[in-house]
């Protein structure tokens, strides 16, 4: 992460994360832990050390809306279940995440679950993310990952992502989040603003 972040030239400051078993709820400790820096406020970038970059893709500015709340930098074909098990969690399925064609260089996401790559913009988004890592540990009969809880949230807020992946998560991640979105759909399906797919 050093030497990405370096070639880059981007300035960071790594928050040691917080092992657990089971793993998601270190995971959401470590995220809920890095969103309560002293003085953090959006935006920033929050990610995750499996991430890896594809610089040809990276940039340092977004011609975002103003109402944006969160960028994305990867996408995971990972997304919500439709239906909720009998303790009223939606798990994830493989290949059932949900976008909407925003514009000529964004999609909005709708139900991914990944927070391999956020970039916090708004207020809002940064409290609401802070409540939901608490939910995933607190709210439920038993421990839930973070993300579900983050993909619970999207459809209430304006998360973009580029339509170019610009991180994917390594190991066994990697299948589902280096693909770019376009490749993951059906060459069939025209773009149009907030088309869901």
């Amino acid at each position: 992460m050093t030497a990405q972040l370096d070639t880059l030239g981007l300035r960071h400051q790594f928050v040691s994360a917080i092992k657990c078993d089971p793993a998601a709820v270190g995971v959401s400790i470590s995220h809920l832990k890095t969103l309560r820096q002293k003085g953090l406020t959006p935006p920033f970038l929050v990610l995750e050390d499996d991430c890896k970059f594809l610089p040809d893709r990276f940039s340092y500015c977004y011609d975002l809306p103003p109402e944006t709340d969160a960028l994305y930098l990867g996408h995971s074909l990972f997304g919500l279940s439709d239906k909720k098990d009998d303790a009223g969690v939606r798990w994830g399925l493989h290949n059932h995440a949900q976008y909407a064609f925003y514009d000529d260089r964004y999609i909005r996401i709708l139900n991914m679950l990944s927070r391999h790559a956020i970039v916090y913009i708004s207020d809002r988004y940064m409290a609401n993310a802070i409540e939901a890592n608490l939910s995933a540990l607190l709210d439920n009969p038993y421990n839930i990952p973070g993300d579900i809880m983050y993909a619970e949230m999207q459809p209430k807020h304006l998360v973009l992502s580029p339509r170019e992946t610009t991180c994917y998560q390594t190991g066994k991640f990697e299948i589902a989040t280096r693909p770019s979105l376009p490749s993951c759909l059906q060459p069939s399906m025209a773009p149009g603003a907030e088309e869901t797919v």
